[in-house]
């Protein structure tokens, strides 16, 4: 299984950037609003308010998947951030 990379993952997010996206489980929408220093700024369609997943959580959530290849939100519990659902559709687009 080849990995992915922060990298990888700073550049899906740019060019998704302002589309409509659907998270993997339970298809909601949301929008890539900004890629920033401090992390990516999401927009869930169902709050419509914008909020960051840190780059560490980011870096943490890329290092179990690069272990587990697990694209399931449950298997990222234990890391603190409500945007896993987020990430991990742009993990699953990065591995096509």
């Amino acid at each position: 299984m080849s990995k992915v990379s922060v990298n990888q993952i700073k550049q899906k997010a740019e060019s998704v950037k302002g589309q409509r996206l659907e998270t993997l489980h339970r298809n909601a929408g949301f929008r890539v609003v900004a890629v920033e220093s401090n992390g990516i700024l999401y927009e869930p369609e169902i709050s419509g308010m914008a909020r960051i997943q840190p780059w560490n959580y980011i870096e943490r959530m890329v290092e179990r998947f690069n272990e587990n290849g697990s694209l399931s939100p449950g298997d990222y519990s234990d890391i603190p951030t409500r945007n896993a659902s987020y990430l991990l559709t742009l993990i699953s687009m990065i591995k096509g």
